[in-house]
């Protein structure tokens, strides 16, 4: 598998969250955390939203956030996965979204995913009303810090479209040896 990529605006998104919500100079504890050879990706100030950049600085990123945060960590990642969806909620989004159930939010999610992330892909496997069964095959990168962003951002992008009650379960990982990472996805209305 070839190197895989991250859109600049999810640096750019975690790096407003962190400062936000824990300051600059836990932000600069993070950047220090980060191994010597990623920190120049994540560091630069001339990180474009539309650009695109090398993941395993990103999951280094992630990484030290968990490492220097220090609270429950899965819980950690799924707000930044939030966060970068909202931060990324522009006005073509909230149409989008507003249009959208939360079945057709995530029926749809491939074509937001590959706004994201590359050259991996998102497939909906099944969807009903209140639930859905999503795969991502070549995982940009498997590590389970990727994996719980991954699912805040689809507990995020159902919320934006209405959905109530979220729950995003991983049944499989490619971390774990799966083909291919499952989320299973249920709701109310």
């Amino acid at each position: 598998m070839g190197e895989s990529f991250i859109k600049g605006s999810s640096i750019k998104a975690i790096k407003q969250f962190i400062v936000k919500n824990a300051g600059k100079e836990v932000y600069d504890k993070i950047i220090a955390g980060i191994p010597e050879e990623y920190r120049s990706v994540i560091e630069s100030s001339t990180i474009l939203a539309s650009g695109w950049y090398p993941m395993k600085p990103y999951v280094e990123f992630l990484k030290s956030i968990g490492a220097t945060m220090g609270k429950d960590k899965k819980h950690l990642y799924r707000e930044i996965g939030a966060y970068i969806i909202d931060y990324g909620y522009n006005f073509f989004y909230k149409i989008f979204y507003k249009l959208g159930s939360p079945e057709f939010i995530l029926k749809n999610s491939k074509y937001l995913w590959s706004s994201y992330f590359k050259p991996s892909r998102l497939d909906v496997v099944a969807t009903t009303s209140t639930s859905a069964i999503l795969r991502v095959y070549e995982e940009p990168l498997p590590d389970k810090v990727l994996c719980e962003s991954i699912a805040g951002g689809m507990e995020q992008s159902a919320r934006l479209s209405g959905a109530k009650n979220i729950s995003i379960r991983e049944t499989k990982c490619a971390v774990t040896g799966d083909p291919y990472c499952e989320y299973q996805a249920t709701w109310e209305l």
